[in-house]
């Protein structure tokens, strides 16, 4: 089966986190910061980039994580990924605007991929075969796939280059700049709902005590 390393990972962590009370992805995991552990788990499945999208918090993860400052001007390895830090320039938009931000990084490449995987920081990386699914379905033509668990959708997602391009043109403004609400207006032949028996693409660690409870799993 394909590897994931062909779709980048868009992971989106620009929002005020206040239910946390702090930048989710600096939320101590394992000894590291949870990013960490996102950015460790995609790197295991086979996965080749990554674009992490900040906003709000931008200076709190740069002072944190020093080593991402070099990543907003280039990519940089960890591990065995690489990594580009995109700073939303209009986070009082909401999140389809950290969305838009980190296509518009990955429409920039010589030669953009045919997909990418979308996630917020605060659902843990989902199996690799659950990514695999997803991303043959994108490779079959389909714009946008999405794990469900328990008739529940989920994430990471995984969008095809020509949706990519037409969510990049949007105004961030706009009242019709959301993802799920240009997700319905595409063709419903070309979106795939997969099911997924993996409990992790519906979680959201939104509070200290989420995160206290997933870390206390086998994952």
């Amino acid at each position: 089966m394909s590897n994931p390393s062909g779709f980048p990972l868009i992971i989106l962590a620009a929002g005020k986190s206040s239910r946390m009370g702090s930048p989710k992805g600096l939320v101590p995991y394992k000894g590291n910061p949870w990013l960490f552990s996102q950015l460790e788990a995609y790197g295991k499945l086979g996965g080749g980039r990554v674009v992490l999208v900040l906003g709000f918090d931008s200076d709190k993860y740069l002072e944190a994580i020093p080593w991402l400052l070099q990543s907003c001007s280039e990519y940089v390895y960890y591990q065995n990924i690489q990594i580009k830090t995109v700073i939303s320039p209009n986070p009082e938009f909401g999140q389809f605007s950290s969305i838009q931000s980190g296509i518009k990084e990955i429409m920039s490449y010589d030669s953009a991929p045919r997909g990418v995987f979308l996630t917020p920081i605060d659902i843990p990386i989902a199996d690799v075969n659950i990514l695999r699914i997803l991303m043959l379905h994108v490779l079959k033509g389909a714009q946008a796939c999405i794990p469900y668990h328990e008739e529940r959708g989920g994430h990471p997602v995984a969008l095809h280059h020509d949706f990519l391009k037409s969510l990049e043109r949007l105004l961030v403004s706009g009242d019709e700049s959301r993802l799920d609400l240009q997700i319905k207006k595409l063709d419903p032949s070309l979106v795939i709902a997969a099911p997924a028996n993996d409990p992790r693409v519906v979680m959201n660690l939104n509070t200290p005590a989420e995160f206290e409870s997933f870390a206390g799993t086998s994952w």
